[in-house]
């Protein structure tokens, strides 16, 4: 026996009945878009950055250098005692200067590593900064002196290490280097030199000057 074909309720084809299923989708669809977007912005701000020594230079926002709380009579008061006069000189020559003003888009003073570099904030006790005409934008040298214990020398050490910085011997102390090329083509590097409880830490970029952190050592222990 053929049953009857079941009658279609016209109130589920009317116009209205379209109109509301179509707000209502679009209201379940703005739902998960703001959920999306919600979560993004969470991860954002919680996620911790990574960083180690760059493939390719950032360019981050600039902070203040901390306020030196151990003093070393070695480590000159001022950044124009740190260096020889012939190294003044070379440096002003390629347009590089003390005491401009930072700009936004300069590189991290001392090193690109965030893990190094809270090391090297916490016992800096002179940061010395060699910056183009715009502030270190395109190119520029930026050095940090940090007096160190056994514990804290042996801490950046291991830190250096895991970077797979180049070690070598040199003027009665360590000294760690790496440089390599930014996607801009732009040269840039870090070198850190550990002689006697002073940790000489500098992160260069556009210009890197042959024999730099060796005339600053020679500087202070001459």
């Amino acid at each position: 026996m053929t049953q009857p074909a079941p009658t279609r309720n016209p109130k589920r084809n009317s116009p209205l009945a379209w109109v509301v299923a179509a707000l209502a989708a679009l209201l379940i669809d703005a739902a998960a878009v703001w959920g999306a977007i919600r979560i993004v912005e969470f991860r954002l701000d919680t996620a911790a950055p990574v960083e180690s020594v760059p493939t390719s230079t950032p360019r981050p926002t600039s902070t203040p250098s901390p306020t030196p709380t151990v003093v070393d009579e070695r480590v000159p008061a001022e950044c124009t005692g740190l260096y020889s006069e012939g190294m003044t000189r070379s440096l002003r020559a390629e347009g590089l200067d003390l005491g401009r003003r930072l700009s936004a888009d300069a590189l991290y003073g001392g090193t690109g590593d965030a893990e190094l570099r809270a090391l090297l904030d916490a016992s800096t006790v002179l940061s010395c900064d060699w910056l183009d005409a715009e502030g270190g934008a395109d190119s520029g040298i930026r050095s940090a002196v940090a007096v160190v214990g056994d514990a804290e020398q042996a801490a950046a050490i291991d830190r250096i290490r895991a970077m797979k910085l180049t070690r070598l011997d040199q003027l009665g102390g360590q000294r760690f280097f790496v440089g390599s090329v930014d996607a801009e083509g732009r040269a840039f590097g870090e070198s850190h030199f550990f002689r006697e409880g002073l940790w000489f830490a500098t992160h260069w970029y556009g210009h890197g000057p042959m024999g730099y952190s060796a005339d600053m050592v020679d500087t202070v222990f001459r």
